[in-house]
């Protein structure tokens, strides 16, 4: 059960992680993922930022390479339940980028 939630496969899923501190001590400040759906093509998305560093930019920066890494890996578009956080990091990201809704 646990290697699923640990082993990425790179071109259908994909996670990144913002840390600080030394490797022994580091802290996780922030996380982005996405998941290829098969059936549609498009990738679920999610994001977590710790509440001591929101409004800075982390979700913007995490949200902005994970679209980048989705494109240059052939993913059309980007799927997420939208929130005001999310619409307000999506309308920064470079264009070309398809965004969707969850349906």
């Amino acid at each position: 059960m646990f290697r699923g939630v640990c082993s990425v496969g790179y071109a259908q899923e994909m996670a990144f992680a913002a840390v600080v501190g030394e490797s022994e001590s580091e802290r996780v400040l922030g996380t982005s993922g996405y998941f290829l759906d098969p059936e549609t093509g498009l990738a679920d998305v999610a994001y977590m930022v710790d509440p001591e560093w929101h409004g800075v930019g982390l979700g913007t920066l995490l949200q902005a390479r994970t679209a980048e890494y989705a494109r240059d890996h052939g993913v059309p578009a980007l799927r997420s339940a939208p929130s005001r956080p999310t619409l307000k990091s999506v309308r920064r990201l470079p264009r070309p980028t398809r965004w969707e809704g969850s349906p």
